[in-house]
């Protein structure tokens, strides 16, 4: 029964660092999707700006 009860804590952890791995990516992917956003809106708006001149 030990064997058991160390396999279901093994595998929660396994579980746990898993969920945190995958949260860990998907704020870098947010991070990173907002950073080429802000890029993309100065360069429209500079491009927007730099014609009117």
């Amino acid at each position: 029964m030990d064997a058991a009860a160390s396999f279901a804590e093994t595998s929660g952890e396994l579980t746990h660092s898993f969920r945190r791995r995958c949260q860990a990516m998907a704020k870098q992917q947010k991070t990173r999707f907002y950073i080429i956003s802000r890029c993309l809106n100065m360069l429209l708006c500079w491009h927007a700006h730099a014609v009117s001149d």
